[in-house]
């Protein structure tokens, strides 16, 4: 499992307070942010989750349409879940650029 707490300080020290928050989506933990896409606390995300999420997100900046993550990044084995392994590795893959 990743180390939530480095991964967090990763991201501040590679981007900016800006894009850290966009990063974050509001939130001050990637941990954080799992949680409140996980809606149902099944410590899975479903493309449902992942849509109601990324809806609201975007309605908020839309200016980061191009650029947000689609469901299939985060779920490499295609079986229709994130774990919190795969948004981690995510995570890990984005910052080892």
């Amino acid at each position: 499992a990743l180390d939530y707490a480095e991964v967090d300080k990763a991201i501040k020290r590679a981007f900016s307070s800006e894009m850290c928050k966009l990063l974050l989506g509001g939130h001050s933990s990637l941990r954080e942010k799992f949680a409140a896409i996980d809606t149902n606390n099944d410590n899975k995300v479903s493309r449902a989750e992942f849509n109601l999420y990324k809806n609201n997100y975007l309605a908020k900046h839309p200016e980061m349409a191009s650029q947000f993550p689609r469901f299939e990044d985060f779920d490499p084995d295609s079986n229709g879940l994130i774990s919190k392994v795969e948004y981690d590795q995510y995570y890990a893959r984005m910052l080892a650029r």
